[in-house]
């Protein structure tokens, strides 16, 4: 698995983080796999993200 980060600064001086993950295709099992795109924003009130919404939800079917 690839994984990237980017630090993002609005004009109002505000503050994000894109994770972005690229999962491996496996050899044995259709190696020319094609997977589509998907943008999960975890968190609430824009004060905190939850360990458990962001990076689980995104693995969770990384078969």
């Amino acid at each position: 698995m690839r994984t990237f980060t980017q630090d993002i600064t609005g004009i109002d001086g505000s503050a994000a983080r894109l994770q972005g993950y690229v999962i491996d295709n496996s050899e044995e099992m259709d190696p020319d796999r094609r997977r589509p795109a998907i943008v999960i924003c975890p968190g609430g009130a824009y004060r905190l993200a939850s360990d458990r919404e962001g990076e689980p939800v995104a693995l969770a079917d990384a078969r």
